[in-house]
């Protein structure tokens, strides 16, 4: 018999699994399950597609702790543009609402999509289409907003001016357009 991981780590001969702990416990048919999932998550040759997946399931049911450094790594520029998004497709399965509720991962899709060459974009658009084509249109549309209002957000903090400083500038420009004593 294999030596099966469980979630902690440990492991033991037959089939029989470890949750680390001190007492040597039996891990529960999920926690040896979740370990599994885990152990294949970690894989260094699984499709970027299954891979996202698994991510996401583990997230979902509260194994998973690093999960946007996981989507960090696979969006990285040096994975292919195709990987990434078969990642993502895998990753957002079964619905957006995730980008909505956690901005960190919405900055990241947002970030891959904006850096990639019009060549990988144009590459991995099917992909992408098939996987937001799956969402619902509110899904899509909070999506949107979503993005919409952090660019609106960053702009408003790129504006912000120091008047003081701002003043003789102003002042030079009315100066200039002839309405500095009106």
């Amino acid at each position: 018999m294999g030596k099966v991981t469980s979630a902690g780590g440990a492991s033991r001969p037959g089939g029989a699994a470890s949750d680390g702990g001190a007492d040597g416990e039996a891990v529960s048919p999920r926690g040896q399950w979740l370990g599994t999932l885990r152990g294949i998550s970690d894989r260094q040759d699984l499709h970027g597609l299954i891979e996202g997946r698994l991510t996401r399931i583990l997230l979902d049911c509260g194994g998973l702790d690093d999960a946007g450094d996981r989507m960090s790594r696979a969006m990285s520029r040096g994975q292919p543009p195709a990987r990434a998004a078969a990642w993502v497709e895998g990753f957002l399965a079964g619905g957006g609402l995730l980008l909505v509720h956690d901005p960190r991962l919405l900055g990241l899709v947002d970030g891959w999509l904006t850096g990639l060459s019009s060549d990988q974009f144009t590459d991995v658009l099917p992909l992408l289409r098939r996987t937001f084509g799956t969402f619902a249109a509110p899904e899509r549309r909070a999506v949107g907003e979503r993005l919409r209002s952090a660019g609106r957000d960053a702009g408003e903090r790129d504006q912000a001016v120091d008047e003081r400083r701002a003043a003789p500038a102003v002042a030079t420009v009315l100066s200039i357009l002839g309405t500095a004593g009106r």
